[in-house]
């Protein structure tokens, strides 16, 4: 098998993509070497691995040259080549969703829906008017074949009368008679044939319209049900979004609720610090009360990530891994202050002036921690000024630095591949067992 065009399966590795959700399985399928994936909560089976819904862009506007969006896949068949199957809307191309004919194919049937029924008023509507066409040529047929009738019937009574001896001596006129009906009779005749012609003929345009309108229903049964599709994975992907977004703001106020209670609690270690440093030693109490005051200004509470530069999950990681240390670092500074405590009650019952020096060399902002940062300002090779927090310095990557959108390409007719270049048929996802 070539190697992929597209860069998604380069960087949607295993590790990147981390584990199924709850519930998910992947299975292999035969020994084609693809995999399609079991939701064992909905007992259904789908191609599109669920991991990549929030890593994915779902507008195909928006990829770039060599990404594929949610729901795509590129593959490799014998005969073809190399080709990409859009799940979403079961079909099959010859090239990357990032070229522009794709895409405008792609949001083409991905608007069919709203023109394939105004397409399907209009041929109602010219069904309707061939019915009425087709009633009146029939109307107008039947009429004629009754006046046809009528002068036969009239030819027949004429020639009986023809044929009476008491009407011998009216032979002539009566030959007139029968002349005149018979030359309209031929002129209805001819008149008749060019009806049953015209009505034959808007028979079978109004059966053409009829198919036509079987198959515009089948399709647009079809296109509905893409779209639905459509819509309803859109409505999945902005519930997931508004679900992450609001556990991310809850994530938040949590880590900021614990960062308050931990200011809080550090404050009061400090406060006991110097009560035990004041019982056993007033001036040195005193000293590290002013070292302290000098170092407030250096150090603060860890940025959290910012919002927006991330992807959502990310973000959540981030902020869960945060929460984590700000609980650790709490649990730390509760025993701490129950050692300082003890400490405390120890020197007023005794009065024993020694201290011990992990008292002294006591310091809530020690290096590593991930909830207190010391923060310092250091110069570049250019003399400016760069942020640095614990050492490391401060990188910023700026969103508008990535690309926008796909490259302009300009627009080709898509040529009709041959019969050796067609692509496979969509194959169906294996069934839930």
């Amino acid at each position: 098998m070539p190697e992929y065009q597209s860069l998604n399966y380069r960087i949607e590795t295993e590790e990147v993509l981390g584990p199924l959700p709850t519930h998910w399985e992947k299975a292999p399928w035969g020994k084609s070497g693809r995999f399609y994936f079991v939701d064992h909560s909905n007992k259904s089976t789908t191609w599109v691995d669920p991991r990549t819904h929030d890593i994915r862009k779902h507008n195909i506007n928006d990829v770039v040259p060599g990404e594929l969006p949610y729901a795509w896949e590129e593959a490799f068949d014998e005969v073809c080549g190399t080709y990409f199957i859009d799940h979403l809307t079961q079909n099959h191309f010859l090239d990357g969703p990032w070229e522009e004919h794709i895409k405008n194919q792609v949001l083409e049937m991905q608007g069919l829906p709203m023109d394939e029924n105004t397409k399907l008023d209009e041929q109602l509507a010219l069904e309707k008017q061939k019915k009425a066409e087709l009633d009146e040529a029939e109307g107008r047929l039947v009429s004629l074949e009754a006046e046809k009738c009528r002068i036969e019937e009239e030819l027949r009574l004429l020639q009986e009368k023809m044929d009476e001896p008491e009407n011998s001596e009216n032979l002539e006129s009566l030959q007139q008679e029968e002349d005149h009906l018979k030359e309209g009779l031929e002129t209805l005749l001819i008149q008749l044939e060019q009806e049953r012609q015209e009505t034959e003929r808007i028979r079978r345009e109004h059966s053409d319209i009829e198919r036509e309108i079987a198959a515009f229903q089948l399709r647009l049964q079809e296109l509905q049900r893409v779209n639905e599709r459509l819509e309803s994975e859109n409505r999945e992907f902005q519930g997931h979004n508004d679900e992450t977004n609001q556990n991310i703001t809850e994530m938040r106020e949590m880590i900021e609720l614990e960062a308050e209670q931990r200011t809080a609690l550090e404050a009061y270690i400090k406060q006991l610090k110097l009560e035990v440093l004041q019982l056993a030693n007033p001036e040195e109490a005193d000293r590290l009360k002013m070292e302290e005051e000098s170092k407030e200004n250096d150090v603060e509470n860890a940025p959290l990530p910012p919002t927006g530069v991330m992807s959502p999950e990310e973000e959540m990681r981030a902020l869960k891994i945060r929460l984590d240390d700000e609980k650790v670092e709490m649990e730390r500074l509760k025993r701490l202050g129950e050692s300082l405590e003890s400490e405390r009650t120890k020197v007023q019952e005794t009065g024993d002036v020694e201290v011990p020096d992990w008292i002294k060399e006591l310091n809530l902002t020690a290096e590593g921690t991930t909830v207190r940062v010391k923060k310092t300002k250091n110069l570049d090779a250019n003399g400016a000024e760069v942020e640095t927090v614990n050492g490391d310095a401060v990188v910023q990557q700026s969103v508008s630095d990535l690309p926008e959108k796909a490259s302009e390409v300009p627009a080709e007719e898509q040529e009709v591949p041959s019969t050796d270049q067609e692509v496979p048929n969509y194959e169906a996802v294996p069934s839930f067992d």
